[in-house]
């Protein structure tokens, strides 16, 4: 019989050990240390986060991150720019890669996982029959974004993380964002406030539904917090990384 699904609700904080964790329980996984495992965190302050490959100058403004002292972070995984921030639930899902079905592709994985997503959010309130799955792995209420998805895989594991527009401060998008270097067919060349929304739904309704949607039963006791703190030392913490992830 497989192991149970595990899930915690862990956020660390800091902006440099938030990235580090979901990292650290993909590299957790990979060594079959833990088996399938879903985590929520939720942002206590303002910084931004780019992509593996994006160019950090292209992505984001620069001079109104450093005026304000917003901290620009760069993750391990593909995808755009995000500006993390209170109001935003952020959800990570790490799991062995197995030998055959949807997990064991790339686009198979962006097919099964955002249908889980999408399907646990259309249970919220007021969300029936709202929500589609746009571009990749762009989740849409009423063609709107409001969350945005990507993944990263070693040779054993795979890590499929994203971000959903809850109650958050949209505005901050504009003011930290420039126009993204690539954009979906739907986006259609609209503003980070014309393009995106907040589902306005409690954290808690939220998490629950994901959990039940991904088959989650049991807690995880055991983070990686010392590979957690390996990660944030030569990555997350490291102003090289971030600037160039080299």
């Amino acid at each position: 019989s497989n192991p149970p699904i595990t899930w915690q609700d862990y956020s660390p904080g800091t902006p440099e050990y938030s990235l580090a964790m979901d990292e650290a329980l993909l590299d957790a996984c990979d060594a079959g240390e833990i088996a399938s495992n879903l985590r929520f965190w939720e942002p206590a302050e303002l910084f931004v986060v780019v992509g593996y490959s994006n160019d950090m100058d292209r992505e984001v403004r620069m001079d109104q991150c450093r005026d304000r002292k917003i901290p620009v972070l760069r993750r391990c995984s593909g995808g755009g720019a995000v500006v993390q921030m209170p109001g935003v639930l952020n959800y990570n899902w790490v799991c062995p890669i197995p030998e055959a079905g949807p997990l064991a592709t790339l686009s198979g994985t962006n097919v099964w996982v955002m249908e889980r997503v999408r399907d646990a959010i259309g249970k919220l309130p007021g969300l029936s029959g709202r929500l589609s799955i746009r571009g990749a792995t762009d989740l849409c209420v009423d063609g709107l974004k409001c969350a945005g998805n990507s993944q990263r895989r070693k040779r054993g594991a795979l890590m499929f993380h994203g971000s959903l527009l809850l109650n958050a401060p949209l505005e901050e998008m504009e003011s930290c964002l420039q126009m993204p270097s690539r954009e979906p067919d739907y986006r259609g060349g609209r503003g980070h406030l014309e393009f995106c929304v907040n589902l306005n739904q409690p954290a808690e309704l939220a998490k629950a539904a994901l959990i039940e949607s991904f088959g989650a039963s049991t807690k995880l006791e055991h983070l990686p917090t010392s590979r957690a703190q390996q990660l944030i030392a030569s990555r997350y913490g490291n102003a090289e990384w971030n600037r160039r992830g080299k």
